[in-house]
């Protein structure tokens, strides 16, 4: 079966034995194991005058909540808000977490579906400054006759 984003209807039955059982009856402790992949990384952001990353809040599905540095390393006093889309867009630091934790909401309604925390999140970020330019060399020649 393939579940896509979005609502999927799944049928559950329980037996108390093998096909063709009745369909009835069954443990009350069944469980279903599932399976599910989702897309869980970002790939380089655009670039932007800084990388300095915040303090990001995040509401989950159960209502739960936490807050995360990214980077884990961050110190500094900016802080972010997945939910109300409160973040520096000119932070690339600040729009890939963005991007990484929208990928993470599957319904796209502002609370994330899979449960994080700083312990289980790996953000690694690499900074390359003093670019000359972003689209190489440029030769302008201007020539006046007279």
């Amino acid at each position: 079966m393939l579940i896509q984003e979005g609502i999927n209807n799944i049928t559950i039955q329980t037996a108390s034995g093998p096909p063709p059982s009745n369909g009835f009856g069954g443990s009350p402790d069944d469980r279903i194991i599932y399976t599910t992949l989702i897309k869980n990384s970002v790939s380089y952001s655009s670039v932007s005058a800084k990388a300095d990353g915040c303090r990001w809040f995040i509401i989950f599905e159960d209502g739960t909540n936490t807050t995360i540095n990214v980077p884990s390393t961050y110190t500094g006093n900016s802080t972010c808000d997945y939910q109300g889309n409160v973040y520096d867009i000119n932070d690339s630091i600040d729009n890939a977490a963005y991007y990484l934790f929208s990928n993470l909401d599957i319904d796209k309604d502002g609370k994330l579906d899979v449960k994080i925390d700083e312990n289980n999140l790996d953000i690694s970020t690499i900074t390359i400054s003093k670019v000359p330019s972003l689209w190489g060399p440029a030769i302008i020649e201007i020539n006046v006759w007279q």
